[in-house]
């Protein structure tokens, strides 16, 4: 019976305790559901709005530290483009031009050289996603997906034995976590050993990047 009573305190003061807030109880069980910042189209966010989570991986699935994509942080997203080409293409080396911006956050980057270049100019970590259909390939021949800061090799982001005999094409998916101080310059580059090949561009629905500012 003291336990009951007990209990039953216990909730009254919390209810007086949310009131006191401006909370009513209807207001303090919706409190519980949502959880934080915005998500993406596509999937459920952190705050119940459709979208990705954020570093940690993606809603439901373990992100790059094995933490569940709803305990990541989303980044700001501060550029989308959806139409990507090959400069210079076709070629074995060519970098990747960024065209029909969607979202342009001019605090975080600026363009140089013909639209391939990008400068991230606040300090902080950034995502860089990107995806679009290489086509032209051939069998037997290494293709690479390489992100330079300062004209330096930085990572390698997709390397590709090509050994399909139905069609010459290959969608890649890639993302990368980079570093900026404020006034360091990226690219992405397309590169094969002896063998030319281009980016798909008659439909850019294959072709994107999305660069978020993680802080």
């Amino acid at each position: 019976m003291v336990e009951n009573k007990s209990s039953l305190i216990a909730i009254i003061a919390l209810i007086i305790g949310a009131s006191g807030l401006g909370l009513g109880a209807f207001t303090f069980v919706n409190f519980q559901i949502l959880e934080g910042p915005q998500g993406y189209p596509g999937e459920d966010g952190i705050d119940g709005i459709d979208g990705i989570d954020g570093i940690n991986g993606t809603n439901g699935k373990d992100g790059i530290n094995g933490i569940d994509g709803l305990n990541g942080t989303l980044g700001e997203v501060v550029g989308i483009w959806e139409s990507l080409k090959g400069f210079g293409s076709p070629s074995i080396d060519y970098s990747i031009e960024l065209d029909d911006i969607k979202i342009n956050n001019s605090k975080y980057f600026f363009l140089s050289m013909n639209n391939t270049h990008f400068n991230l100019t606040r300090v902080g970590w950034y995502r860089l996603s990107i995806r679009f259909l290489w086509e032209e390939l051939d069998i037997g021949h290494i293709y690479f997906l390489e992100i330079y800061k300062n004209g330096l090799s930085l990572e390698t982001l997709e390397r590709v034995y090509f050994n399909e005999t139905k069609d010459t094409y290959y969608q890649v998916n890639a993302f990368a976590y980079v570093m900026s101080d404020g006034d360091d310059d990226f690219y992405f580059r397309c590169i094969s050993t002896d063998y030319s090949f281009d980016i798909y561009t008659s439909l850019q629905k294959y072709n994107q990047l999305v660069i978020e500012y993680m802080g």
